[in-house]
Parts: structure tokens; C-alpha cells; sequence
């Protein structure tokens, strides 16, 4: 059972790590758009929701979700909350200051609910 759930973890790692070479491929061509349209995808995923219905979730709505869903452990608020940083840092780039703003508190709050 631990050895699944070990090869489970690094499926995951893997297809994030993807995700984040893709992203900086997009930033690089400022595909500020496409770059969002992928990290929310990955959010998305993450919790297993459709990615539309992730996109119109509210901050407080999603960090219930994350809080009451048993399967998300540690590992995927710490990687819910690189991918909502990395979405910032996008919204930074594509000059939405306050968009930038709630993912990085959203980020914040995520890596809040990591038990130690």
C-alpha cells in the first residue's frame, strides 16, 4: 500500500514539474492568458473539479473545499499553493494587482492548513 502511494506522489510531482516548464515557456512568450488558462487546469485537477467550476469558485469556497476534502494531504496543499503563487506571479505580469493579491493570500491561507 505505501509503495502505491508513493508511485502516486511521484505521478503527481512529475505532472506539476510539467506543468511548471510548460508555464514558464508561456511566460517567457508572454502567453499571460494561456499561462492562466494552465494553472487553473492544474488547480482544477488538483482538487478534481471541472476547471470551470474551480475558475468561479470564491477564496472562501475553495479553501473550505481543501480544508474538508480528506484525500488532499499535505503534499497537495503544498503543491495547490506553489501553483496559486506561480498564478500571481502571472497576474503580476499581466499588471492585475488585486487578482495577484488574492492568489497569493489564497496561497498563504493554503499553506496554512499543512498539519505538522
Amino acid at each position: 500500500m505505501e509503495f502505491q502511494r508513493k508511485d502516486y506522489l511521484v505521478r503527481i510531482f512529475q505532472e506539476v514539474g510539467e506543468v511548471l516548464a510548460e508555464l514558464a515557456g508561456l511566460r517567457q512568450t508572454r502567453r499571460h492568458e494561456r499561462a492562466l488558462e494552465l494553472l487553473n487546469r492544474a488547480v482544477a485537477g488538483i482538487l478534481g473539479l471541472n476547471p470551470e467550476l474551480a475558475a468561479l469558485l470564491a477564496a472562501d469556497s475553495l479553501l473550505t473545499l481543501v480544508d474538508m476534502d480528506p484525500l488532499l494531504d499535505n503534499n497537495h496543499r503544498l503543491l495547490l499553493a506553489e501553483l496559486l503563487e506561480a498564478k500571481a506571479e502571472v497576474q503580476d505580469e499581466m499588471q492585475d494587482g488585486c487578482g495577484a493579491a488574492s492568489s497569493r493570500e489564497l496561497a498563504t491561507e493554503v499553506r496554512a492548513q499543512v498539519v505538522g
